[in-house]
């Protein structure tokens, strides 16, 4: 870890561009880990908000972020409290997309590419809606954004499809020169692999984080 250097989490719920965040800010020098990171044995879990559910596993998931820079998707999409009390002066990108419905749509088929459609069934017995993915979304970027209200120059709200000038927004708020490459808009089209995705984790999705 740099010692100049301020840690950046990203935010953004599933879907939402984490990917190209992730790859961004490795471009930027950063170690970054962008992937999904199982931590709860229950999917349910992952539409409940509350980050008391992670408690459990702080210890394991404090030592994961200690070793990155830059961290995108969950579980870090719900500590944001914890990493701000943890990693004081840290910034924070939440990463929107147009509407709740492409967001929610986009999410939904992800699931069913992965198999975890019959996971849920089994854990809960109907399918999720899209209303729910709806919901989380919307949800969870309000109670970002009321956490950050009084503190906005730690947090960045940005939507790489519509941002004509992804890498100056985001190198603006950390502090860096726009690098000479292309912004690495990421996972545009459903024909992201699992190995791309992060197979082991996607795999492992029944352990619970890392040693």
């Amino acid at each position: 870890m740099s010692e100049h250097r301020r840690r950046v989490f990203c935010l953004g719920m599933f879907k939402t561009g984490t990917t190209s965040f992730g790859e961004a800010m490795t471009l930027l020098g950063y170690r970054a880990q962008f992937h999904f990171m199982p931590v709860l044995d229950n999917l349910s879990g992952y539409f409940d908000l509350d980050p008391a559910q992670f408690v459990p596993f702080e210890d394991r998931i404090r030592r994961t972020a200690d070793q990155f820079e830059a961290l995108a998707d969950a579980p870090w999409l719900y500590l944001y409290r914890e990493l701000d009390r943890w990693y004081p002066n840290s910034l924070f990108v939440l990463t929107l997309r147009p509407d709740a419905e492409t967001v929610a749509r986009s999410d939904r088929a992800a699931w069913a590419r992965h198999g975890l459609m019959s996971r849920w069934l089994a854990e809960v017995g109907e399918p999720p809606t899209l209303a729910m993915f709806i919901e989380r979304y919307e949800r969870h970027n309000e109670n970002v954004r009321d956490y950050f209200r009084d503190k906005p120059h730690q947090l960045l709200q940005v939507c790489w499809e519509s941002e004509a000038r992804p890498w100056q927004r985001l190198c603006e708020f950390v502090g860096l020169e726009v690098p000479a490459v292309p912004f690495p808009h990421a996972n545009r089209a459903p024909r992201m692999s699992l190995r791309r995705m992060g197979a082991d984790w996607w795999r492992g999705f029944g352990r619970r984080g890392v040693e």
